[in-house]
């Protein structure tokens, strides 16, 4: 190989390496990527602006509150509409139901290195007035083993398309 592709190489190491140095910026990268697949997937005009958080180390989500379950009722099986027509029309109109949106990644598994297991969850819940319980919602999880921050950079943003296929 030459040797103005061996320095590219470097570079872009040690690149990966400084922007992953330390929780900071490993923070930063997921709460960027999520911000926005967000503004993507699960904001639109009629929902909250998508609030982006660390809910505690390693463990980050992005959601929106929607005033109107029509996009859950679009979304979900067969099994789960019924349960979600009644729910409307016990509130539609005076009460205003809401839907919360959820983008959920799951990274404490992943050793300092990059290398582990990351968890990433669609969430919908129509559980009005409190969305408390997830049984009246849907949650789908999927999982993706990462070698290292490279690769978490390169392949992260394609994970979350498909965590986002829910929505």
């Amino acid at each position: 190989m030459s040797e103005n592709y061996e320095e590219l190489m470097k570079q872009v190491g040690d690149s990966v390496k400084a922007q992953f140095g330390n929780q900071k910026g490993i923070d930063a990268f997921f709460l960027y990527v999520l911000d926005g697949f967000a503004h993507r997937y699960i904001k639109d005009d009629k929902s909250s602006d998508a609030v982006i958080e660390t809910l505690k180390p390693g463990v980050y989500q992005a959601s929106t509150v929607t005033v109107s379950m029509k996009k859950a009722l679009e979304l979900v099986d067969e099994s789960k509409k019924a349960e979600l027509t009644d729910k409307i029309k016990k509130y539609i109109i005076e009460q205003k139901p809401t839907t919360i949106f959820q983008i959920k990644v799951d990274t404490t598994q992943l050793n300092e290195n990059g290398k582990g297991k990351v968890i990433g969850y669609s969430i919908i819940n129509w559980d009005f007035p409190i969305h408390a319980n997830i049984d009246n919602g849907l949650m789908m999880e999927f999982t993706h083993e990462f070698e290292d921050w490279d690769d978490i950079r390169k392949n992260f943003p394609l994970f979350l398309e498909k965590v986002c296929e829910t929505f």
